[in-house]
């Protein structure tokens, strides 16, 4: 069956809808509707993040799944040193492979061939880019698999797809670096056009600063990757309850960090002794500090706090990094 229309059928679709979770399922159906037997496609995408290194749809029969994968240690992973599109990324090239033998090598290939897939081929899309990953997979339950013209037309449909995916790609990776590196909210502003010099908005806010107690003496006395790992988990014990009470971090400084609160229309008078912003650690390390570290409380004064409070900070996860300075 031609694929001569296919183009303007993407053109079309993609200005309807131009996201990939959608336009993804809707092409695959139209390979189906034009004769090509594709019973799985993956849609493989590296992006520019610092903890994600991309997203995977996986369409199987109808049905659509999207994960993503943890950057640190993607290149070691056995997920992906034993993958095809590891073979495809240091090759540049397309890859195929005929499920009619054991495949044991790749993992994927062989669970796929025990599911009834006879025929698997991956192909790299022509990004502007090609540093970054960028791949198409099909695979077929068809007796004897996919026929030579069919692989041809799948590359030809993977041609055609792939400005429409590195669009995608592109616009992710600003939007991801911008709320990255700029903020949240400051970056929807930056990538909505809001670029002009001298531009300025008020808001109510709450300001919000820490750092690290005693981090020059930590600094001077550890190991810079032991430093580094004690910053990481510091500013993640930090970051995650702020991003949890819709906090928006502004700058890292060091062992620092300030973020703010911002606050829905005008301001209001609060009692402090009745009201925070923040989970239960952030009011009772202090206590806890006071006691363990520096023996301002004894040992029956906090037992009697934490009894009526109901709740032991030295237990929680996080409180080794908070004591360790």
């Amino acid at each position: 069956m031609s694929l001569a229309d296919l183009g303007g059928w993407l053109a079309r679709q993609a200005a309807a809808d131009p996201a990939l979770a959608t336009l993804h399922p809707a092409f695959c159906q139209a390979l189906l509707d034009r004769g090509l037997p594709v019973w799985r496609s993956t849609l493989g995408l590296e992006t520019l993040h610092p903890e994600i290194s991309g997203t995977q749809l996986i369409w199987l029969a109808g049905t659509l799944e999207e994960t993503e994968a943890e950057r640190r240690g993607i290149l070691t992973r056995p997920d992906y040193v034993s993958s095809p599109t590891r073979i495809v990324d240091q090759s540049g090239q397309p890859f195929r492979r005929r499920l009619d033998r054991p495949a044991p090598e790749l993992p994927l290939l062989e669970a796929l061939r025990g599911r009834g897939a006879t025929d698997y081929a991956m192909f790299p899309l022509p990004f502007i880019d090609q540093s970054l990953t960028s791949v198409i997979s099909f695979a077929t339950l068809a007796p004897g698999g996919f026929a030579d013209a069919q692989l041809a037309e799948l590359e030809d449909a993977a041609r055609l797809l792939s400005p429409y995916a590195e669009r995608q790609v592109l616009r992710r990776i600003a939007i991801d670096l911008l709320d990255t590196y700029v903020g949240h909210s400051a970056g929807e502003k930056v990538f909505a056009g809001q670029v002009q010099r001298g531009d300025i908005e008020s808001i109510y806010a709450a300001i919000w600063f820490c750092d690290l107690r005693g981090f020059t003496r930590l600094s001077d006395r550890e190991t810079r990757e032991t430093v580094i790992e004690i910053l990481n988990d510091w500013f993640e014990a930090m970051a995650e309850p702020i991003a949890e009470q819709r906090g928006e971090i502004l700058k890292f400084m060091g062992d620092g960090m300030l973020a703010i609160f911002a606050a829905d229309g005008d301001p209001v008078l609060i009692d402090p002794d009745s009201f925070a912003a923040g989970p239960r650690e952030w009011d009772l390390v202090q206590t806890a500090l006071f006691y363990d570290r520096f023996g301002w409380h004894n040992a029956k004064e906090y037992r009697t706090f934490v009894d009526v409070y109901g709740f032991d900070i030295m237990d929680w996860s996080g409180y080794p990094t908070a004591h360790v300075a």
